[in-house]
């Protein structure tokens, strides 16, 4: 059975979610319908929109969710409108009008329930979003099934946090730039920042509260989101040039079965550690711990992984299993003060190993 997540108040979510098996569905018109429906779904929600970026397989959408409001009737009738068509939103008053007829039964308490229960929470912000346009989609497409590839990942920030903030807003509008699409964001009209850039209110106020909420002219405001975003190309370049030179030293193969190395083939490479994650990054986590016990949320941020349940699967549980690491509180494996150890077996294993 999945976790649940865990939806906060006064905080920001970076909400990521790709189209199954990574298809490139999504072409110009389709992106548009997407960030229309985006913003629909904010304004019922009561989230505030800060950024987005929707590309031809994912999309990204960071947000904002205060506490939740009490709203009367007309103010959910409000939002319901901005979420539907009109077609759909016939329908739904149709109900709530009839229903509205004895305010205080159950039948509508539990219907004016149904909608406030999908605000204010950032996990039901991606399951109406992602929904209503696998249905829309599915429509118009002659498509069958589910459009997304499992779970949607997500990042929770404190909107105190000014550095936070600024990464994940300029990671977002640099995507379509490290892409190759675009030289630069503002140029790329399914995005947050081509659209303040055009003159877009909403997408400029989701900006000044990025940058402190202090009321600053767009001007400053680009001026400081440009520094955001080179930023991000900065630390890309730095990943790949990074993540090649692992290759290179570790001879990791290609897809020809050489390795990077010249004239080496393919048994020269990093030695397979885990069986599902990536072998580079599961000597580096063991490297990590050459010299104390670190957490396991030290040790996902450190490696890039987003996803604590896959950092899990895929390194922790394998590298215990086989010896390499071992729990600090064995006793209690979820245990909040857990660490993680080098063992013997992990230290032999690295030592054989070129420096990653």
């Amino acid at each position: 059975m999945r976790k649940s997540r865990v939806n906060l108040p006064n905080r920001c979510y970076h909400l990521i979610s790709r189209v199954a098996h990574r298809a490139f569905f999504l072409d110009d018109g389709e992106r548009t319908r997407l960030v229309d429906l985006v913003r629909r779904v904010s304004r019922f929600s009561g989230v505030k929109l800060l950024a987005y970026g929707v590309m031809s397989n994912h999309f990204h959408v960071f947000v904002y969710i205060g506490h939740p409001e009490r709203l009367d009737d007309a103010e959910i009738v409000r939002r319901i409108a901005a979420l539907y068509s009109d077609a759909s939103f016939n329908q739904v008053m149709k109900k709530w009008n009839e229903l509205a007829k004895h305010p205080d039964s159950s039948s509508f308490r539990r219907y004016r329930k149904s909608f406030l229960k999908r605000m204010w929470n950032a996990s039901e912000f991606m399951k109406t979003l992602k929904q209503h346009y696998t249905m829309s989609f599915n429509a118009r497409r002659d498509h069958h099934g589910t459009m997304w590839e499992s779970r949607y990942r997500v990042r929770v920030k404190d909107p105190g946090e000014l550095g936070m903030m600024m990464a994940e807003s300029g990671y977002i509008d640099a995507n379509p730039v490290n892409a190759g699409i675009v030289g630069w964001p503002d140029k790329y009209e399914w995005c947050s920042f081509a659209a303040a850039c055009g003159g877009d209110e909403e997408a400029r106020a989701g900006y000044d509260f990025i940058y402190g909420g202090k009321g600053r002219s767009w001007r400053e405001l680009k001026d400081l989101h440009d520094v955001s975003i080179r930023q991000m190309l900065k630390e890309r370049e730095w990943k790949d040039s990074e993540d090649l030179e692992l290759a290179r030293a570790n001879r990791r193969p290609d897809r020809r079965g050489k390795c990077y190395a010249a004239g080496l083939e393919t048994p020269g490479y990093v030695p397979q550690v885990v069986e599902r994650g990536d072998n580079v990054l599961a000597l580096r986590l063991l490297q990590l711990l050459q010299w104390e016990p670190r957490s396991p949320a030290y040790l996902r941020t450190t490696l890039g992984i987003a996803s604590r349940e896959y950092f899990t699967k895929a390194y922790l549980r394998p590298l215990t299993e086989a010896g390499l690491v071992a729990r600090t509180d064995p006793d209690h494996p979820n245990s909040p003060r857990q660490k993680y150890a080098l063992t013997k077996a992990g230290s032999e294993r690295i030592r054989r190993v070129a420096p990653l």
